[in-house]
């Protein structure tokens, strides 16, 4: 733990605040629009809201209600988050949560469980942590048909979205190295949550993100416009799945 924990104080001080280069590029600023969507929808005025895996607090920061509180494993990335007087962040591990049981009216895990070891036990602490009944929402990058296509195609064995930072992956087909998008929603019910809603997000393959991002760059409202049209296909019962993001949202069942 100490090893990733170096690791990613490491790689935050090198790369700057997320928000200054994550969240200005798609498909991540498309993901960012859809979660807001959903939380502003989700929390209350009042209620208690834990990000694990926060970064540098652009999501929770950017909610506008609730009492917010993120974790995250690095401190340097920790320091990077907008001053906020309605916002505690703490450092630690999605695996040993520092708070006590059923203290958050609402988790969020984003583009987490792919840089952990031991997703069952993330699972298990946010069970741990959220109120009976809370509501949790869970999101994980999906390996695209086009990286399976284009790795097949080159002889190689598929790879993760990166390497260095993700542990696992999840997929919609059975692929070595890789989770099926099944055994995940398992290990998210056995933990004792019921599952509300899956949705997809963002559908532009991969080759095309450049081109996408100076479209949006130069055209401001288009990405607005794609976000919208991403939020409704992603709820398509054909179409959830086959986004590069898969959303979940639960809630304790318990």
């Amino acid at each position: 733990m100490d090893d990733l924990r170096e690791f990613y104080e490491k790689r935050h001080a090198s790369r700057g605040a997320m928000r200054d280069y994550h969240y200005t590029e798609l498909p991540p600023a498309v993901r960012l629009r859809k979660t807001l969507r959903i939380l502003k929808r989700a929390v209350g005025t009042g209620m208690k809201l834990l990000d694990v895996g926060c970064g540098d607090a652009t999501a929770i920061s950017s909610v506008g209600r609730g009492k917010l509180f993120g974790l995250d494993i690095s401190y340097n990335i920790l320091e990077m988050a907008p001053d906020s007087r309605d916002s505690k962040l703490v450092q630690g591990t999605g695996g040993n949560i520092p708070f006590g049981a059923g203290v958050f009216d609402v988790v969020t895990c984003l583009e987490v469980l792919e840089h952990v070891r031991n997703p069952r036990k993330v699972l298990k602490e946010i069970k741990r942590v959220v109120k009976r009944g809370g509501y949790v929402l869970l999101s994980v990058p999906v390996a695209s048909y086009w990286r399976i296509i284009k790795s097949r195609l080159r002889g190689r064995r598929e790879e993760y979205l990166d390497e260095l930072e993700h542990i696992t992956e999840f997929t919609r087909i059975r692929l070595k190295r890789f989770v099926p998008i099944k055994r995940l929603l398992g290990q998210i019910k056995s933990t004792g949550f019921g599952i509300r809603s899956i949705s997809g997000c963002y559908y532009i393959p991969d080759f095309l993100d450049g081109h996408a991002n100076r479209l949006t760059k130069r055209f401001p409202r288009l990405g607005g416009l794609y976000s919208k049209i991403d939020v409704a296909a992603g709820h398509l019962p054909h179409l959830r799945y086959l986004g590069r993001y898969l959303f979940i949202e639960c809630w304790d069942v318990d």
